[in-house]
């Protein structure tokens, strides 16, 4: 097992989005310092194997109480079997390098191996061999170009390149030829945010330049339509927030201006919908784009107003999102189903939560998993939703 990065806390400033008033700066995630061991190995590359079901738990007992360790800005991915894997975050006092696995029928949690750098703010994409694709994020004093593979069937990390940009708050969007798109993102410091994208092509392990966008965004969403495009929506920019949106034509590697959306949105959420249609949720209101007419439709409104929230498409068609801030974390969910264009409140989660993750088990239950409470601490609580009764338990 290779050694972990230990990390060390240097800037921890953690300011929730303010709700009846004029919204934050897009840009106001700590930033986290981190320093590798003296004469720490590089990680091997290793070449692919056959995915299996079950990764190697590593480290101490199984919890059944939450998860090993607290953390927010995490990425948490469903495998190959059931099993979740969640990585990386914005630990208590450190950047997170470790990874853990979620076993639903058992409901405990075991460490896996971790990564060779320490990150947040990341994204994971499950590739269709099964791997988990890791990229970029916050490191030390500045994002990360870096990636890693994750191998379900070792339960161990191993490189995969170096995008030319570094990037943080980005979108990793699955095409349906197993490429990857990267769009946006920002920098830590000096570079603001960008417009360029880059695919990785996980045949021969190689990053190259694509098209480049009509804004430069972060933390915008990137969402694969059922024609192959992708469309990307809102996000932050220096200065403000965006409500535009374009189209990713892979066949051509351009990106295009699309309808724009009623209102600006930033850290919002995009489900694409069993009908082909995307919903997009923030705030109070609700937004579907179709990708016919290229054009945005109001969607409902929710009673509470929340930002950031994490919305999950559940087996029947409807979609959860859970938690937020509010001025601080909120625990409450609300549903929206498609058949009645409207959503409804169903019962809050027990620990309020932003920051967090929402995977959709096989089962049809949903697992929520960290964040950061209501003092803006990282949490390692988790929750499961059970879209049958409308309730929430322990795992």
């Amino acid at each position: 097992m290779h050694r972990r990065l230990i990390v060390v806390l240097t800037v921890a400033l953690v300011l929730a989005a303010s709700c009846g008033g004029p919204r934050a700066s897009p840009d106001r995630t700590p930033v986290l310092r981190t320093t590798p061991t003296p004469g720490a190995p590089a990680v091997p590359t290793s070449a692919r194997v056959a995915i299996i079901a079950a990764p190697i738990p590593t480290g101490p007992t199984p919890s059944t109480t939450g998860m090993v360790e607290a953390r927010a800005l995490h990425s948490a991915t469903l495998l190959p079997g059931g099993l979740v894997l969640v990585a990386g975050g914005a630990g208590v006092t450190e950047t997170l390098a470790s990874a853990e696995i979620y076993g639903p029928d058992t409901g405990t949690w075991s460490t896996t191996g971790s990564m060779a750098q320490a990150r947040a703010g990341h994204t994971a994409t499950l590739l269709n061999d099964g791997r988990v694709l890791v990229i970029g994020g916050i490191g030390a004093d500045e994002s990360l170009a870096s990636a890693e593979f994750y191998d379900p069937s070792t339960g161990t990390w191993s490189p995969a390149g170096r995008m030319a940009q570094e990037r943080r708050y980005h979108a990793a969007t699955l095409l349906t030829d197993d490429r990857v798109l990267v769009s946006g993102g920002s920098a830590v410091t000096g570079s603001g945010e960008f417009a360029s994208s880059e695919l990785y092509d996980p045949s021969d392990a190689t990053w190259e330049p694509t098209g480049t966008m009509t804004q430069a965004r972060f933390r915008h969403t990137a969402t694969l339509l059922q024609d192959g495009r992708v469309l990307v929506a809102g996000g932050g920019k220096q200065g403000g927030l965006l409500n535009s949106a374009e189209l990713y034509d892979p066949a051509t590697g351009a990106w295009t201006s699309t309808d724009s959306m009623a209102r600006t949105r930033y850290s919002h959420t995009a489900t694409l919908l069993p009908d082909g249609k995307v919903l997009v949720e923030e705030g109070t209101l609700g937004e579907l784009y179709d990708a016919e007419t290229g054009e945005w439709s109001i969607a409902g409104k929710l009673e509470v107003p929340c930002f950031r929230r994490v919305a999950t498409l559940l087996h029947d068609g409807r979609v959860l999102t859970v938690g937020g801030t509010r001025d601080v974390a909120r625990p409450s969910a609300d549903v929206y189903d498609p058949a009645t264009g409207r959503w409804s409140q169903v019962s809050s989660m027990s620990q309020a939560r932003y920051l967090h993750t929402a995977t959709l088990l096989p089962d049809g239950r949903v697992l929520v998993t960290g964040g950061r409470d209501q003092q803006s601490l990282p949490i390692s609580s988790v929750e499961v939703f059970d879209p049958d009764t409308g309730t929430w338990s322990s795992p």
